[in-house]
């Protein structure tokens, strides 16, 4: 069976314990395949009904799918609002904790 290389995918379901994603019948997404950045929980960037542009990586003899967001970009060029969420930098211990 032949892939489309690029195509737009449905998020059918979210495992999060194995931080994966299944998209469509045929596809899974892992979590270090959505973004150009480290994402602590899944359900922060996916949400089930969502669809989002991916690219086949790998395809096994069953023709499942290996998915990646990554490779086109990451999910930040598709959802802004992620990567401006993702780059705002962490309160540091210094600022919160002033000495006098």
């Amino acid at each position: 069976r032949s892939w489309p290389r690029y195509y737009s995918a449905s998020v059918e379901y979210l495992f999060p314990l194995n931080r994966r994603g299944w998209l469509g019948r045929d596809g899974l997404l892992h979590i270090s395949e959505i973004a150009n950045y480290r994402i602590a929980n899944i359900n922060d960037v996916l949400k089930v009904g969502e669809s989002l542009r991916v690219k086949v990586i790998e395809a096994d003899d069953k023709g499942l799918l290996r998915l990646s967001v990554k490779a086109i970009g990451g999910i930040e060029e598709q959802r802004p609002h992620l990567a401006q969420a993702a780059a705002k930098p962490a309160e540091s211990s210094e600022a919160a904790n002033p000495e006098s």
